[in-house]
């Protein structure tokens, strides 16, 4: 858990804060219902600023 906590971290890191970290299109896979959480909540995170 620890390694996918800090690969989400780091992939997070380096496409920075105005990029979209979620890919879509063929060979890619949907998110889980946490990821989806997770991107919900980004968003609304910058609509806040």
């Amino acid at each position: 858990a620890a390694d996918a906590l800090a690969l989400a971290i780091t992939h997070a890191w380096r496409a920075g804060s105005g990029a979209s970290v979620v890919t879509t299109g063929p060979g890619s896979q949907s998110l889980t219902p946490a990821q989806r959480a997770w991107a919900d909540a980004e968003a609304k995170a910058r609509r806040a600023r």
